[in-house]
């Protein structure tokens, strides 16, 4: 047995409590950071999923999107749903094969890259249902509205979802036009046509965080309207026990690194520990289907 003589003794407890304390110390200036950084960024008069009387925890989600990597604005909500026992799945309008490249492949192998950067995301989202379309990155609007009905209703008939998620019609949450058009092509189809589908997640940010993104995304500061605006956030999920999962879902776009970094700003850099415990709600507008207070078109749209 090893004996410590007093003097050694007494500099090691000095030691132990020394780190101790400087632990204690940083552990209290990082839940400082945390509740302020998090008011900062986050609404909470907007009511979580657990406590908003018009929510419904889904069975079946089909989350769609214009293209590869959109997801990551809502890749918290989708891991909690299916750890919640929903089945999830992804469709993507097309290949983002205009998109950047980030010098991992020449521009005619980046729609296959992208493809398989998804089906990442889809073993990442719990095993999620994959669908990819082939219609021009870019020029989303260019497809006619009742083509893109056509194979939205026939992946709704398939899945048979409760829950869709998509973006709203007149920003694409930050004035993508493709956003845009699968917006558009979602909800009115789905106002003309339920298909069992008895919420619609519009996807929004809070006015906090809309604040925040003028700020420090370029992508977001050249093409968001104030005139036009967001729909209201009406419904947050928490998804902060999520984050590593999210944070990888994000890696998982190697070739959009630099895209994923402007519009999540040091999300590669900072620990997902600490990173969705700041951002740890995504937001919905929130619309119920197929009830009394079914919405019109003209509630839908701007």
């Amino acid at each position: 047995m090893i004996q410590c003589a007093p003097v050694e003794l007494r500099a090691l407890t000095t030691g132990i409590a020394c780190i101790g304390s400087v632990s204690v110390a940083i552990i209290a200036t990082l839940s400082v950071a945390n509740l302020i950084l998090f008011h900062l960024v986050n609404d909470p008069t907007v009511p979580l999923s657990s406590r908003n009387p018009d929510y419904a925890s889904p069975r079946s989600v089909l989350a769609i999107f214009a293209h590869p990597d959109d997801e990551i604005m809502v890749a918290g909500s989708l891991v909690a749903w299916r750890k919640a026992g929903a089945s999830i799945h992804l469709l993507y309008l097309t290949r983002g094969e205009d998109g950047p490249t980030g010098g991992l492949v020449n521009r005619d192998g980046l729609g296959d890259l992208r493809e398989q950067e998804l089906a990442r995301v889809a073993r990442l989202t719990g095993d999620a249902s994959l669908t990819v379309l082939r219609y021009p990155d870019r020029r989303l609007d260019s497809v006619p509205l009742p083509t893109l009905q056509s194979e939205i209703a026939a992946r709704l008939d398939s899945a048979r979802p409760d829950t869709v998620v998509c973006f709203d019609d007149a920003l694409g949450l930050y004035g993508h036009p493709d956003h845009a058009w699968s917006g558009r092509a979602t909800r009115e189809l789905l106002v003309r046509d339920r298909h069992g589908v008895r919420q619609l997640a519009v996807m929004t940010l809070c006015d906090r965080q809309i604040a925040l993104a003028l700020k420090v995304s370029r992508t977001f500061r050249e093409r968001f309207r104030p005139e036009t605006g967001l729909p209201p956030a009406t419904l947050a999920m928490r998804i902060a026990p999520y984050g590593n999962v999210k944070k990888k879902i994000c890696l998982a776009h190697r070739s959009q690194r630099a895209v994923i970094d402007d519009v999540q700003p040091l999300v590669t850099h900072v620990p997902a520990w600490f990173y969705y415990r700041v951002f740890s709600r995504e937001y919905y507008n929130l619309i119920r289907l197929g009830t009394d207070r079914d919405v019109s078109m003209q509630e839908v749209s701007p």
